[in-house]
């Protein structure tokens, strides 16, 4: 008599069966997922072959992080033109050969910003250099630069071929300076990976050089030492600036400035903290930042992403500072590159509460620290 499948004996290898098949068929799915993935990476996307990739080893638990991707290439032929496409999650900012292309922070829907890189190529050896910076440990580079031939298309791509650098060198994207060897990058995959999607491409955004054309820095000019400060301090030029001994420090320009932000402080600091922007003295309390201050170990500045408009800037959280500027742009060719400050607005036009990000909690916990062992209070 034959034992139909329901019966006792035969349940258990039945159901045996159908989880090695659910197993298998989960595998296949998985196999073409990402075959397809790499299909469109390779051959659909403007990306071409790009992936995701980070410094090795990173974590949430590693908090905020700084360093650099680097990536040297060769040419046999003189370049005319390049397109450089790129998008960072949270901050970048890009060198080829000694000069800075650009840098962007990311933000959700974001496009790739694209670049024309022709004049800084050369031929023989090319050296990438990539700044990342992330606020929570993780987060991803994709960048890819096409290079137009009299033979085709060379394509560099971000890749397992790159290599991490984890503290500052000086003149590191100049070709000059020896590379020492370097860590692989790790890979997250091809797009569409994680919440990044499947970017698309932006309008092409001038090189820094362009929009600084040629200005002359421009140091603040007072400073309020303190949360509870009420008398301005003045201020000599940044090479001469006295180590502000604080963690809550607002700079004054004397009148509105375009451009980026840029903070110096002494060695051995490698400090983070949170930047607000205003037209007025900016008080932070409830407010999100406008940005972070992630410095890379081993360097004495920091420069902002983003060009701003602002006269005041409050820093919270830093501790010493020798000097804040600004490298002015132009105010018409950078219009589209600063953030929009406009705040969500709730019921009758009251401004919502913002929640804050694990960045901005260690900071505003700290400060909570040492008001309250030093018998003050912080709300």
């Amino acid at each position: 008599m034959t034992r139909s499948p329901e019966s006792p004996a035969a349940g258990p290898a039945f159901r045996l069966r159908w989880l090695v098949g659910v197993v298998a068929g989960l595998a296949i799915l998985g196999a073409a997922e990402r075959g397809i993935r790499t299909l469109l990476s390779r051959h659909f996307l403007d990306t071409q072959g790009a992936r995701w990739i980070w410094a090795p080893g990173l974590t949430l638990e590693d908090g905020p992080v700084a360093f650099y991707l680097v990536r040297e290439f060769e040419l046999d032929f003189r370049p005319q033109r390049g397109r450089l496409l790129s998008l960072a999650d949270e901050e970048y900012v890009a060198s080829l050969n000694g000069s800075i292309v650009g840098s962007d922070r990311y933000a959700e829907g974001a496009p790739m910003d694209v670049y024309e890189v022709g004049p800084l190529l050369r031929p023989g050896r090319n050296r990438l250099v990539v700044e990342l910076r992330s606020s929570r440990g993780v987060g991803g580079l994709l960048l890819s630069l096409e290079i137009p031939g009299s033979e085709g298309v060379v394509r560099i791509v971000s890749d397992g071929d790159w290599g991490t650098v984890r503290r500052h060198r000086r003149r590191l994207s100049h070709l000059e300076t020896e590379l020492e060897p370097m860590e692989p990058a790790y890979v997250w995959g091809a797009p569409p990976a994680g919440r990044w999607g499947s970017p698309k491409l932006g309008d092409p955004v001038p090189l820094f050089s362009e929009l600084r054309g040629g200005r002359a820095s421009v140091d603040a000019e007072r400073a309020l030492v303190g949360r509870e400060a009420e008398e301005w301090v003045e201020l000599g030029p940044v090479r001469r600036g006295l180590p502000t001994l604080d963690s809550w420090v607002t700079f004054d320009w004397g009148r509105e400035v375009t451009g980026y932000l840029s903070f110096r402080f002494p060695p051995g600091e490698t400090p983070v903290g949170l930047i607000f922007v205003g037209e007025r003295p900016p008080y932070p309390e409830g407010q999100r930042a406008d940005a972070y201050l992630i410095a890379m170990p081993g360097r004495r500045s920091w420069g902002d992403t983003e060009p701003r408009t602002f006269r005041y800037v409050t820093l919270v959280g830093v501790g010493s500072v020798t000097g804040a500027q600004v490298f002015p742009t132009d105010p018409v060719a950078s219009a589209r590159l600063i953030p929009d400050r406009a705040r969500l607005r709730g019921v009758f036009g009251f401004e919502s509460m913002r929640l804050r990000t694990p960045l901005e909690n260690k900071i505003w916990s700290e400060l909570q620290g040492v008001a309250s062992g030093a018998g003050g209070e912080v709300s």
